[in-house]
């Protein structure tokens, strides 16, 4: 199998060349496999992700852990108190505690640990990253993705707390929470105001919710089935 550093990636005339590096007879032997495109597409995939997955991770201190258990361990305090009067089930309230959890992570990755920029920055032109998707850009595809990707558990844990009757207010509640991310972003100069990534913060919500209630009618058949109660 392939690994990481057995690729080498080197630039001629503007043009990217990629090398498998094999040993035998104790010598290293580069072999060109730039135009094989499953090895492009696996080499371009590793560097973007590895960037945005490394930065992720890097954050992920104890002390960091520590901060955001605490409103977590609040809300599920709360949550207890409502689960208590029989108005939200202890799943919800366990749902809550890792709502508020991730929720703190986000802000942290998208807030508080972005650098602090001497100006405001904005890109206020609607799909201005699909433009350069089509144009062959994979790092923007990888930004939309992760994007996506990013708030598709509130929409799964949320829906898991109000259930069904609130798709329309967890969508809303994804788009404001996305809003309230990139004004921050934008008045406290720590990354860049974009309308893309609103949309595709809200795309990741409702992706996230369809997952919820995807994952809810195969629970729900199960304990028709077995008559066992899983949620």
């Amino acid at each position: 199998m392939i690994s990481a550093s057995d690729l080498s990636i080197c630039h001629k005339n503007r043009q990217e060349f990629v090398y498998l590096s094999i040993r035998y007879d104790n010598r290293l032997h580069y072999t060109k496999v730039s135009q094989i495109p499953l090895i492009r597409i696996y080499v371009s995939a590793a560097r973007v992700m590895d960037g945005y997955l490394g930065h992720a991770i890097s954050i992920v201190t104890l002390d960091a852990v520590i901060v955001w258990m605490m409103p977590a361990l609040m809300s599920f305090v709360i949550g207890l108190l409502i689960f208590r009067k029989g108005k939200m089930s202890l799943r919800s309230c366990l749902a809550l505690f890792m709502l508020i959890f991730y929720l703190a992570f986000v802000f942290a990755l998208t807030i508080f640990e972005r650098n602090v920029s001497p100006e405001a920055a904005m890109k206020l032109k609607l799909f201005w990253s699909y433009d350069y998707i089509f144009n062959g850009d994979k790092g923007v595809f990888f930004e939309v993705f992760w994007n996506v990707v990013l708030f598709m558990p509130f929409g799964f844990l949320a829906s898991f707390i109000s259930k069904s009757k609130g798709k329309w207010i967890v969508s809303l509640s994804g788009f404001l929470m996305s809003l309230v991310i990139e004004l921050t972003q934008l008045l406290a100069h720590r990354g860049v105001f974009e309308y893309d990534d609103i949309v595709h913060n809200t795309l990741g919500t409702i992706i996230g919710i369809a997952l919820f209630y995807f994952a809810y009618k195969i629970l729900l058949s199960f304990e028709r089935k077995y008559k066992i109660q899983l949620i």
